[in-house]
Order: C-alpha cells, then sequence, then structure tokens
C-alpha cells in the first residue's frame, strides 16, 4: 500500500486517485486535474502535473496564475499570509458521469 509523508514525518494512506472537474468562479473557467486521493482537508495540486496537461503556470509575490496553452486564463491560486497559493474551487460533476452516481450542482 502506498503511503504519503506528511510534513511531521508521519504517514497517511494513498487511497487512489480520481480526475475532477473544478471550477474557479474569479476566472470563470473549468479545469480538469488528476487528484491522489487521501483524507486530508486541504488537497494539494502538482504544479507538474498541472504542466504536464499542456498548461502554463506564472507565479509572483501576490498570486500564482494557471493558463492554457495559447494564455486564456483558467484559474488562480491567491498567496497567504503563510506563503501558500490557494485556490478557491468547487467541484463539478463529471461530463458524462454514470447513471445514479452524479452529484448536483447547487
Amino acid at each position: 500500500k502506498q503511503l504519503f509523508m506528511m510534513g511531521d514525518g508521519g504517514t497517511i494512506p494513498n487511497l487512489g486517485q480520481s480526475k475532477l472537474n473544478l471550477f474557479d468562479e474569479t476566472a470563470d473557467r473549468g479545469l480538469s486535474s488528476i487528484f491522489q486521493i487521501a483524507a486530508v482537508t486541504r488537497p494539494l495540486m502538482s504544479v507538474g502535473k498541472i504542466c504536464d496537461e499542456g498548461h502554463q503556470v506564472t507565479f509572483d509575490k501576490i498570486q500564482a496564475v494557471v493558463r492554457e496553452a495559447d494564455g486564456t486564463e483558467i484559474c488562480r491560486f491567491q498567496r497567504n499570509a503563510s506563503g501558500l497559493y490557494v485556490a478557491k474551487m468547487k467541484l463539478r460533476s463529471p461530463v458524462s458521469p454514470v447513471a445514479g452516481f452524479a452529484r448536483q450542482d447547487s
């Protein structure tokens, strides 16, 4: 079983992975990405995975911006007081969900 290493040296089990469809209201755009599943309260996004999917990420002291290869903005991560880049995104239902398992957007 694969484990993740936590900041305090402890471990947490990797429960698999899933492709999630996210939506950033400030940019009015969506982003799909693969996430590793674990019992955490603040999931992390991999800049490497975002770039592998053909997107560009730029950082400055205020924010990080994710763009399509053509420069179209997808989402923004605001840098908070502790130095973390945090995005507030909504989880969207898959484009073609399995019948009976779709999450209802509100």
